[in-house]
């Protein structure tokens, strides 16, 4: 669907795409830069990090009128309610605990969007931090993006257009929409509507897909590059960069009253820019540029800040790479972040330099040292962690990785969850509680944060998985684990030990491989101590994964060795298993190394 196509990355995604970049000006330039870049930074090596339960939180969010869920927001006012955008254009209303306040034939909001099947829709909300708050302008207003797929007839006066030539690959017009609830407190208020912003996009790819405020009521706007990646080096359109504006309509402020602010009327008047942006006043670029030299920016957040204030109003960005590298970026003021010079740290400086990634990410799915995919693609910007449930995330940054999960011609590789340190710049990979609610099937759009700081997956419909089989959207939040095993703890003794030697009921590795490949055991706690720890009902590679990742000896136990030195299996069974794993590495070593 749309999200696929717009954050498409790699040759996981190239089979929908090949058409859409046939013929793009400027590509051969960007694909023969990279071509002849040296690596200048390794990528984090992914370690294994805490475990976290998945619990349902909202449901049923596909079919007609949805499409699937892909933006989650907290309502000001502290009531709880959160707001949940869906591809169609119906933002959902749901109270702290997941429950609907709403009704799919009367949604909370109803954006009216124009959208297409794979392409374009309703991506991305933000309420204005005076939201509830009577005495300030932004009283009861929330801002939305709006497709317009008519390209011969915008819905009213187009903004921006950035003189390239249209792609034959549905270009449309996105428009930045004000609405204005009539009772910020009620849960079904009228809305009135005002544009804002109208922009031509020229491909339906790599477009305007996500809005964030700052504390001072800033808002963020990331634009791709259109699939025009050379552009995205040029101040002078909007392609690859990120607008800051004052959305609220300056109509009833003098210039001075504007001036005392630091900000200027918009040549439509619909807005202000902050005359703090780094291009305001130079003739020939845009004032409303922040920062610049993104290729296809996916989710932009912005940091609450801890109690005393550190890293409050820190803009951090997705970018979801070409054919080498995703990378998480932390916006300042004036930064160029390289592309299409530069994919993450490779390439060659653009003139006045670049800002590296603070974290990146390979497309790369080997298996590390670690018993972790090394690499990923289609990263997913997340949010500085500043909630309570989890003391250990306090301060890291929580980002994901969107996933596959087909099984016809694509290799399929499950939605993850991360955190980075912003410190010392390591990654590391959340666990998934296999008592919790699943990713597999889904691919995960986005990560939500409630107005407490906690955080929940946004995933939707596979649009490569069969359908019929496919599950719901669904919201999930992230929770501590309630395991009663510890992961790797196969024979429940309270310590994952063993080195395949020894006793199954001291030896973890033992009770393993007696269980290797076994299926059809009764309940939860026979499986586990049977080797199924992901609870799929056989004990496989995944399980081997789960074991190696949490064992004190980690990379240094071999599955084909220690399969190869027990007399218990028959030889067909053991060739059978190393054949398997041999496959698995082989594939877990396949390198995604086709550029868009």
């Amino acid at each position: 669907m749309y999200w696929t196509q717009f954050v498409a990355s790699g040759c996981q995604r190239a089979v929908g795409l090949k058409k859409a970049v046939t013929g793009i000006v400027g590509m051969a330039a960007v694909a023969s830069a990279l071509a002849d870049a040296v690596q200048a930074a390794a990528p984090a090596v992914i370690q294994p990090g805490i475990q976290v339960r998945l619990d349902s939180f909202a449901a049923g969010l596909s079919g007609d009128g949805q499409g699937s869920p892909l933006d989650l927001v907290p309502i000001p006012g502290g009531d709880g309610r959160i707001a949940i955008a869906t591809y169609q254009g119906a933002i959902r209303l749901v109270d702290a605990q997941g429950a609907f306040l709403d009704t799919l034939d009367t949604p909370y909001l109803a954006t009216g969007t124009d959208w297409l099947p794979d392409l374009y829709g309703t991506t991305g909300i933000a309420f204005h931090p005076g939201f509830a708050d009577g005495s300030s302008r932004g009283y009861g207003k929330v801002y939305a993006i709006v497709s317009e797929g008519t390209i011969a007839s915008p819905g009213g006066p187009v903004d921006f257009n950035p003189g390239v030539p249209d792609s034959t690959f549905a270009p449309h017009y996105e428009v930045l929409v004000e609405f204005t609830a009539s009772d910020p407190s009620s849960d079904n208020p009228e809305f009135s509507r005002r544009d804002v912003m109208r922009v031509r996009q020229p491909s339906g790819i790599h477009n305007l897909t996500d809005l964030a405020f700052d504390s001072k009521g800033h808002l963020f706007l990331p634009f791709g590059d259109s699939q025009s990646g050379i552009n995205a080096q040029e101040k002078g359109n909007y392609l690859g960069t990120v607008f800051r504006i004052d959305p609220l309509d300056p109509a009833s402020l003098s210039d001075a009253e504007l001036g005392n602010q630091g900000l200027v009327r918009s040549q439509n008047g619909a807005y202000a820019v902050p005359t703090s942006n780094p291009t305001f006043g130079i003739p020939a670029e845009l004032n409303e540029i922040f920062a610049y030299g993104l290729r296809s920016p996916y989710r932009v957040t912005v940091d609450r800040g801890a109690t005393d204030g550190t890293g409050k109003d820190h803009v951090y960005i997705g970018d979801v790479g070409g054919g080498t590298r995703e990378e998480i970026d932390r916006l300042e003021i004036g930064g160029n972040y390289g592309w299409s010079l530069r994919e993450g740290t490779l390439g060659n400086q653009p003139a006045g330099g670049s800002i590296d990634p603070i974290f990146e990410l390979a497309h790369d799915l080997s298996t590390n040292s670690n018993g972790l995919i090394a690499g990923g693609v289609t990263i997913i910007g997340g949010f500085v962690y500043r909630g309570s449930q989890f003391p250990q995330l306090q301060g890291k940054y929580v980002f994901g990785e969107m996933g596959r999960e087909v099984s016809t011609s694509q290799q399929g590789n499950r939605p993850r969850l991360f955190y980075g340190d912003l410190q010392t710049g390591e990654i590391f990979q959340i666990l998934a509680d296999p008592f919790g609610e699943s990713l597999d099937g889904r691919v995960l759009l986005s990560i939500g944060e409630d107005a407490l700081g906690e955080l929940y997956a946004v995933a939707g419909d596979d649009p490569g998985f069969p359908i019929g089989t496919q599950p719901d959207g669904v919201v999930l939040k992230l929770t501590p684990s309630s395991s009663p095993f510890l992961p790797g703890d196969v024979n429940l003794d309270g310590v994952v030990a063993g080195d395949g030697t020894g006793d199954a009921a001291i030896d973890d590795v033992t009770a393993f491989l007696i269980g290797w490949g076994t299926t059809g055991h009764d309940g939860p706690n026979e499986q586990w101590t049977h080797g199924d720890m992901d609870l799929d009902g056989e004990t496989g590679l995944f399980d081997w994964h789960i074991l190696r990742t949490n064992h004190p000896a980690g990379s240094a136990l071999e599955l084909d060795v220690l399969l190869a030195g027990r007399i218990v299996p028959e030889p067909q069974t053991l060739i059978a298993a190393s054949f398997a794993f041999a496959v698995f590495l082989m594939r877990r070593r396949r390198i995604v190394a086709c550029s868009l």
